[in-house]
């Protein structure tokens, strides 16, 4: 029993994870459809987790990984990957050669006005009709500073800002549209900076495990999906 706790709660990342993959196949299904060939490109692919999930659910798509960690791009490649080294503020892709940009958790780590950069170079190698799709962190609890590289947050709001109103530092040249947003949801945390004793890492445990048995309980929206088509 002990045994098969501790697999629930070490199976919890991905879980949480597979949520926006359920979404993001939605999507693909619903806007390309099952047939016609894609290419894609996951910038900031990270382990392949979200191209390992394309894989082995799409056989129409066309994977490109794209990492600043050099050690990441050896995995990649090992799996079978196209994968690449690359700085996200200058990516070695031509111009609109892709049908699908995807960008999980690679925005944060930049300020400004690093991140309108990363955010045109993304427009830059979507094809027209291409959609972005913008995964990152939101600061709902204590977890955001856990990465010791997260610079701030950038909430759908400040992506959307930055794409219509003039009225800003530097204007943005980006031309495009909302597709689809959601927020997800992870299992509720007691703050373990203020409580870290036994107890607190023992209800931690037992929340995510609930969580993923009935959904309860529940924190407050800790992450957002943006897909952003390229007009």
């Amino acid at each position: 029993m002990f045994n098969y706790f501790n697999e629930m709660v070490n199976k919890y990342p991905f879980e949480t994870d597979l949520i926006e993959f359920k979404k993001i196949d939605n999507f693909i299904l619903k806007y390309f459809g099952a047939e016609k060939e894609i290419k894609l490109a996951d910038i900031g692919c990270g382990m392949c987790l979200f191209a390992d999930h394309i894989k082995s659910h799409f056989k129409n798509i066309e994977i490109n990984c794209a990492d600043i960690n050099s050690e990441l791009v050896e995995a990649a490649l090992k799996k079978g990957y196209n994968a690449r080294s690359a700085d996200a503020l200058e990516l070695p892709y031509k111009d609109g050669e892709f049908d699908i940009v995807h960008c999980s958790h690679v925005i944060e780590h930049f300020g400004y006005p690093g991140v309108i950069k990363v955010i045109e170079e993304l427009f830059r190698v979507a094809k027209k009709e291409a959609v972005i799709i913008l995964r990152s962190p939101l600061v709902a609890n204590h977890r955001f500073y856990d990465d010791i590289d997260h610079v701030r947050v950038y909430p759908p709001a400040a992506i959307l800002n930055y794409i219509t109103n003039p009225q800003q530092q530097k204007v943005g040249q980006i031309k495009a549209c909302e597709l689809e947003r959601w927020y997800t949801r992870i299992a509720f945390e007691i703050n373990y900076y203020k409580y870290d004793n036994f107890l607190t890492r023992k209800l931690n445990k037992l929340f995510k495990i609930l969580w993923m048995v009935i959904g309860f309980p529940y924190a407050a929206p800790n992450n957002y999906g943006l897909i952003l088509k390229k007009i």
